[in-house]
């Protein structure tokens, strides 16, 4: 984690510092808020105890994040981010079957990753005494993803490539397959057995076959 106190101090001629030290003190802040909610879990977490192991002021970190909720939700939305920028936009030119695969083993890898699985664990533990964490955490994610899936079925379904009846129920299939037991299994504080590339690759793989073949 870059600290903040080392960054130097160039500012531009208005005042404001260069366009690379905004962002690598948003980094900095995000990267002190993910291992504070780690740490405590999202109600635990104090949003001094984040500034302060960002190196920065309270001012600075409310000016960006109003709230721990608005915080957390832009931690969900640069983990979700991650993952599409790897996998680009699902172009509706784009063949289902290397399309899907593609995005399932990106999904597989980002979801059996340790932080990950860990916020996943947050979300559900702080979602008792924070009950819209768990929406939040939806919308700025996993939602994100669902959305793409869905209007990428729509297309193929629109243009008769694939038999499609509700593109909507068609992703939480998908998706479901994809993650489904992963996430179970980590809930459960069972150890990840997706855990090299080649298991990711393969096991996408096998969902997109199984999932195509339903579709007749």
């Amino acid at each position: 984690m870059a600290n903040l106190k080392r960054i130097a101090k160039k500012r531009t001629r208005g005042g404001r510092p260069p366009a690379d030290q905004i962002e690598s003190r948003k980094e900095a802040l995000l990267d002190a808020a993910t291992e504070i909610f780690l740490e405590s879990g999202f109600v635990g977490a104090k949003m001094t105890v984040i500034a302060k192991r960002a190196g920065s002021s309270m001012e600075t970190l409310y000016a960006r994040y109003p709230n721990k909720a608005e915080l957390f939700a832009a931690i969900i939305r640069r983990k979700s981010s991650g993952l599409l920028d790897v996998v680009g936009p699902l172009s509706p030119d784009r063949e289902p079957r290397e399309a899907l695969t593609n995005y399932g083993i990106e999904l597989v890898t980002m979801m059996t990753m340790r932080d990950t699985q860990q916020l996943h664990r947050v979300v559900i533990a702080g979602s008792i005494e924070a009950p819209e964490l768990g929406a939040l955490f939806w919308e700025n994610g996993p939602g994100r993803g669902f959305r793409i899936v869905r209007t990428y079925l729509h297309e193929q379904k629109m243009r008769g490539t694939l038999k499609i009846d509700d593109a909507d129920r068609a992703s939480g299939v998908l998706l479901g397959m994809f993650v489904g037991g992963i996430v179970l299994r980590s809930t459960l504080g069972m150890p990840t057995i997706i855990n090299t590339r080649e298991a990711q690759a393969g096991w996408a793989a096998y969902v997109v076959n199984t999932f195509l073949k339903t579709l007749g």
